[in-house]
């Protein structure tokens, strides 16, 4: 998904064993909630690539929140 108006790219989705986030912006939050609302990965992105490694986490529906230039982003993912 490329959220070009927060600087962001997240890929891909679904997925499998990682997720990629782009960010042009530092200081950002990047965290991943399953369906039952527990936080399942917390990330300060830097610029550039950011490579999350899922490969631990059950198959399912997530939803990512990004925290970034003081505004929050949201969006769903799903992991194979």
């Amino acid at each position: 998904m490329v959220l070009r108006s927060y600087g962001l790219e997240i890929y891909p989705n679904p997925g499998k064993d990682y997720i990629s986030v782009v960010s042009e912006v530092e200081n950002c939050l990047f965290e991943l909630i399953d369906a039952t609302g527990r936080i399942q990965k917390s990330i300060k992105l830097d610029i550039g690539n950011n490579i999350i490694n899922i490969s631990s986490l059950q198959q399912g529906f997530y939803i990512y929140k990004v925290v970034v230039r003081d505004r929050i982003v949201t969006g769903k993912w799903i992991k194979e």
